[in-house]
């Protein structure tokens, strides 16, 4: 697992080759100039020296105590909980192909740092729907995330389509309560650890017409 200077050397490297900014170039179907974009360009936001740099709230000092988190652990954390989370995500690369290696590097400390977590224990979960999350399911289906599956253990009722999962009991399951570490937003974030199957069981659709896509994690 890299530590924390690998991840600065990283985004200082791409800075330093971007330092003129992002290349531009004529897109034809948008009709004008883009940034022709790269797979790390995530890197340019300079997140990583930001949240290397910031003094630790009293709640994450507790966590680095109480969880025994690393340096790089806590970087992590603050990249995945902060502005960087769809870039832990192995889908958001299609477009280039290959996942780029410093993501690979991320991928690899988010999962330690879920497994510091506790074991989730039984109760259903949810994940209300973004964009670019996968909802065209058929019953009996088996879903396979290519990315660590954030969920919550409240139904906050959104107006959003959604997966409803039902974990593996405590000693089975690849569910951890990252809340219990450090609760981001009062959201009661529960993470399934990347590789982790679900069979669609049955699919509804709520009182306001949102669609509920039933999943028992297998």
């Amino acid at each position: 697992m890299k530590n924390v200077n690998y991840f600065l050397e990283a985004e200082n490297k791409f800075q330093k080759e971007h330092k003129d900014g992002m290349e531009l170039y004529y897109d034809p179907e948008y009709g004008g100039m883009t940034y022709k974009s790269c797979p790390d360009d995530f890197l340019q936001g300079g997140w990583m020296n930001k949240f290397a740099k910031s003094p630790h709230s009293e709640k994450v000092t507790d966590a680095i105590k109480k969880y025994d988190l690393s340096e790089v652990e806590v970087l992590i954390m603050n990249c995945f909980y902060g502005n960087l989370s769809q870039y832990f995500r192995d889908d958001t690369y299609t477009q280039f192909g290959d996942v780029p290696k410093v993501a690979k590097e991320m991928q690899k400390v988010l999962e330690s740092f879920i497994k510091k977590a506790p074991k989730h224990k039984g109760c259903v979960l949810y994940r209300f729907l973004n964009s670019h999350d996968i909802s065209d399911f058929n019953i009996g289906d088996v879903f396979e995330p290519s990315f660590s599956l954030t969920t919550t253990n409240e139904d906050w009722d959104q107006d959003k389509d959604a997966y409803v999962i039902t974990p593996l009991p405590e000693k089975q399951t690849s569910a951890f309560d990252i809340y219990k570490i450090y609760n981001h937003g009062e959201e009661n974030q529960v993470n399934f650890l990347k590789g982790t199957k679900f069979r669609v069981t049955n699919i509804e659709r709520n009182s306001k017409g949102f669609r509920r896509i039933y999943m028992d994690e297998i």
